[in-house]
């Protein structure tokens, strides 16, 4: 008897949401990073870069130590002088679109809301 198993993956059936103007987005990159609280606001940045992920947190510096393994990642001190602690560690979608790329968090929550006017504020996938 031969007996075949297909596998099942399960995807977000919708990371990329449609843009303000109504056009497709393309997933075009997957990125860890991590969040420091902060008292005037939380900030992001890549564990594998330390480049800063949300950009219209006016008080977050641009960059932070990469921290590639997820572990002991150490929060800088924020523009206002103001020492952060770790919140969380998270995973974000890169989506395409005509006018511009558009970023979320594992909630949907845009982060790069600096400059993107056509991103969506939710991806309404999460």
């Amino acid at each position: 008897m031969l007996c075949v198993h297909a596998a099942i993956v399960k995807r977000d059936p919708c990371p990329c949401p449609l843009d303000k103007f109504g056009d497709t987005g393309v997933e075009i990159n997957t990125f860890n990073f991590f969040q420091c609280a902060y008292t005037q606001g939380t900030c992001d940045w890549s564990t594998n870069t330390g480049e800063l992920e949300n950009t219209a947190q006016s008080n977050c510096p641009g960059s932070a130590p990469p921290c590639p393994s997820g572990v002991d990642c150490v929060c800088p001190v924020d523009l206002n002088g103001s020492t952060g602690r770790e919140i969380g560690i998270g995973s974000s979608v890169q989506c395409a679109y005509p006018n511009g790329a558009c970023t979320y968090n594992t909630n949907g929550a845009l982060m790069n809301a600096l400059g993107q006017s056509n991103c969506p504020t939710f991806s309404g996938c999460a």
